[in-house]
């Protein structure tokens, strides 16, 4: 019989992917809120974290490469394995 070394690994999904701040006040959308949370997270154990861009003007979803450099440059730092990174699906992105 194999032995459960009874191991788990944490994912946190910071953000969610359609949320906005109107399901939520506890919903970080600047880069620093999202960059504070994913740090905390990470520091109470999650081994990967699971992020997606808002708008830091109305919290929605954004594809905007200069908000995600914005909050992962934070990241480095970490002793995590695993980061993600995700803008979510546009239109256009998805043949068909």
């Amino acid at each position: 019989m194999v032995q459960s070394a009874n191991k788990v690994i944490i994912s946190c999904a910071v953000t969610g992917s359609v949320h906005t701040p109107s399901m939520s006040p506890h919903l970080p959308i600047t880069p620093q809120q999202i960059a504070d949370q994913s740090i905390a997270a990470a520091e109470a154990g999650a081994a990967v974290l699971h992020l997606h861009a808002r708008d830091p003007a109305d919290g929605r979803p954004t594809p905007d490469p200069a908000v995600f450099m914005q909050f992962s440059a934070a990241h480095p730092a970490l002793d995590i394995g695993h980061r993600e990174y995700h803008h979510g699906r546009w239109p256009g992105d998805v043949p068909g």
